[in-house]
């Protein structure tokens, strides 16, 4: 590590990214509501990996409803209930392979 002395901080510092990224994990699993999980997923998610437009802040990832299901510990049934529940209320919606979050985030 002598030759590299970048290596080192470099990695201690993903690490304490990726321990703070499953810290938020685990707090938006113990919500009760999964509407509330959803929402916190998406932004949470929309955090690292969405791009601010004028209508809303889209997530281009391919999450399906059963891969979100996985993502809140929930079962996919559940998961399509609470999504068209956060639909009808406008906070998100499909667009193509993505989704588009409106409004704020969760505090």
């Amino acid at each position: 590590m002598g030759g590299y002395p970048r290596v080192g901080p470099a990695l201690a510092g993903r690490a304490l990214a990726r321990s703070r990224r499953l810290a938020a994990m685990m707090a938006i699993a113990q919500q009760p509501r999964l509407d509330d999980r959803l929402w916190m997923l998406f932004w949470e998610l929309a955090d690292r990996h969405g791009r601010v437009h004028a209508d809303g802040v889209h997530l281009d990832l391919p999450l399906t409803h059963e891969v979100l299901s996985y993502l809140v510990a929930a079962r996919r049934p559940s998961v399509s209930s609470a999504l068209t529940k956060l639909a009808e209320q406008g906070r998100v919606r499909r667009n193509g392979r993505g989704w588009v979050l409106t409004g704020e985030p969760p505090a």
